[in-house]
């Protein structure tokens, strides 16, 4: 009997058994690539392909350039290991979700797929879910969730990408040749191998749903408005994250073009060069210690450049008028405002010595996005009083309002008018083994691990029962019924005229879908309806612009400010000097600005 079968030969939506080892070989527009069958789920048999490149190796001349396609390679290529990371100032974010990992490189442009063996895949009529990470655009990786316990559970086809991080992927300084895309237009090229070999894989190239958490949401919203993205995918999940928050694309007040200030004077060799150039010769080592790319304190991430290309305007003013998908799903946790890992020394640190002096400072950098409001700061805390007792809790409160949820509703308030399909979700589960006090129970980022799958199979920095198997498996069929388009009972559809929110929730050791018609309508009305008006009408005071009362629920105790005086963070208001704190990459915006701002001095 042959060990190596003939589907190298004849591939047609192939994913066939080509070896004794159960390896597999499929053809793709660039040539043969050899994956391997895994079974982490009884009876979920996984054909992954790993490390498979979806462009060109982004060094040497191409470094700052557009993605170029891959070459073709002749024979077969070995897609059986996961790929490098791309290069990140450290591997934080990575270790929340996969601890140990350590493997970074320049040449990182590549993406990972999970097919499930389903009868589909016979008719190439799979449905496909692109997942586009998250990590402030600075951190992270495809492969820190690996996608074949969503794969079987869901019977999709699910695909990981690499894209270029931080100055790597979105340096912008137009007037030198750098327009600050790079890590978008990755996104792009994936997306084309995608639309271009998915049928080679089983995988329906007209059913394809663009997934992006935490900085990867608002990357999947400008994807949504793109003409570059065009006719790539059809349906689109906007998970914990919006184009449309004030940290998505630079702030109006710099040069459009520009997110960052390099400077060239400082460098010996930069006189008989461009500065481009300069940057292209320079080693990892050297680029990451350059002054003058350093990320400005008063963004959070690395934003979006309004270029005229990729982005032809303002997402908000783009949906108005051309989206590349009408069928979308916005998704959040409960305490989207606070970080995912407690254990780490820095983030403890941080809770102790938290002080009122800090939340100040923060609440400065929040005022330059509402700067015609005079006594921001004080309307602010005014607003969250329940919270005044702890500094550290009250400002991420205002962080999950102000950063996630505002955003996220502006955008499905705005989507509603326009699209055929929308939904609002909601994950509110509180596993029993939660490491996290009770009034950060569900912070951003740990839905993640049930969307693909984690409490099946387990997990090094977290213990599952039955009760969040359950969770993960009823997650996932949220996930997998939106991507093959299949309507699910659970949820409701979120129109213009009538708003829809679905939580899901554990109670009485059971896992319960709750449908409501509001969702924090006093504290959404204040950041996207109270405050821009004052803002908008500067030479009127607070006082005189009044919130509309008739959409605003009277009282505003609540459970949390119980529990949190259960469970009070000690602080002091004395000045606190953290000058050695390091910035946890634990989440897009909160924590890596906060500390950006105070504790990196």
């Amino acid at each position: 009997m042959l060990s190596v079968c003939l589907c190298f030969v004849v591939v047609v939506y192939s994913v066939r058994l080509c070896s004794s080892e159960e390896d597999l070989i499929v053809q793709t527009t660039y040539g043969h690539i050899r994956g391997v069958v895994t079974e982490r789920i009884p009876g979920k048999r996984i054909h992954s392909f790993l490390g498979v490149p979806y462009a060109t190796p982004p060094v040497n001349e191409l470094r700052f350039e557009r993605p170029m396609p891959p070459t073709s390679w002749e024979g077969v290529r070995y897609a059986q290991k996961l790929p490098p990371a791309c290069i990140q100032s450290d591997m934080m974010y990575i270790d929340e979700y996969f601890p140990g990992f350590e493997d970074t490189s320049e040449d990182c442009l590549y993406l990972n797929l999970y097919i499930p063996e389903v009868e589909s895949n016979r008719s190439g009529n799979t449905s496909v879910l692109v997942f586009v990470h998250g990590g402030s655009n600075r951190d992270g990786m495809g492969s820190m969730l690996e996608g074949d316990i969503l794969a079987g559970h869901g019977g999709i086809i699910v695909v990981t990408i690499n894209y270029r991080l931080g100055i790597y992927g979105f340096v912008a300084a137009k007037d030198e040749g750098l327009d600050g895309t790079y890590g978008f237009l990755d996104q792009i090229e994936a997306l084309k191998w995608v639309k271009s070999n998915i049928d080679q894989f089983g995988g329906n190239s007209n059913m394809i749903t663009i997934h992006g958490h935490s900085a990867g949401a608002a990357n999947v919203g400008f994807l949504s408005t793109s003409p570059m993205s065009k006719g790539l995918f059809q349906r689109v999940i906007v998970h914990s994250g919006s184009p449309l928050a004030f940290w998505a694309m630079t702030d109006p007040q710099f040069p459009q073009g520009t997110n960052l200030k390099p400077s060239c004077s400082e460098f010996e060799d930069c006189r008989n060069k461009t500065y481009k150039e300069y940057l292209k010769s320079l080693n990892k080592t050297q680029l990451a210690t350059i002054k003058g790319l350093e990320t400005p304190r008063e963004l959070v991430t690395f934003p979006a450049v309004v270029d005229g290309e990729f982005l032809p305007g303002r997402p908000n003013d783009v949906i108005r008028q051309s989206l590349n998908a009408d069928h979308f799903l916005l998704a959040f946790t409960k305490d989207e405002g606070f970080p995912i890992d407690l254990k780490n020394e820095a983030y403890v640190k941080m809770v102790v010595s938290f002080t009122k002096a800090n939340l100040l400072e923060v609440m400065k950098l929040y005022n330059t996005v509402f700067r015609n409001v005079k006594n921001f700061t004080e309307i602010v805390i005014k607003e969250y009083k329940e919270f005044e007792s702890s500094a550290y809790i009250l400002q991420h409160k205002v962080d999950a309002d102000f950063v996630f949820f505002a955003p996220m509703i502006r955008l499905a308030d705005l989507l509603s008018q326009y699209i055929k399909e929308l939904y609002v979700f909601s994950f509110d589960h509180v596993s029993a083994h939660s490491p996290h006090p009770r009034w950060q129970s569900v912070p951003h980022g740990i839905d993640l691990y049930y969307v693909f799958g984690a409490p099946l199979v387990g997990h090094k920095r977290f213990t599952y029962d039955d009760l969040d198997k359950e969770a993960s498996r009823k997650v996932m069929t949220i996930w997998s019924d939106f991507v093959k388009g299949k309507e699910n009972q659970e949820l409701q559809a979120y129109q213009e005229s009538n708003k829809k929110f679905t939580h899901l929730v554990s109670r009485n050791h059971e896992i319960l879908f709750e449908t409501k018609d509001s969702f924090r309508t006093r504290k959404m009305n204040f950041w996207n309806k109270y405050l821009p008006s004052i803002n908008n009408n500067s030479t009127l005071g607070a006082n005189e612009v009044k919130m509309d009362r008739t959409l605003v629920p009277s009282g505003s105790a609540t459970q949390t400010a119980n529990e949190m005086k259960q469970n009070r963070v000690t602080v002091s208001d004395k000045e606190n000097s953290s000058s050695g704190l390091r910035c946890v990459h634990w989440l897009l915006v909160t924590t890596c600005w906060t500390m950006l701002f105070l504790f990196s001095l």
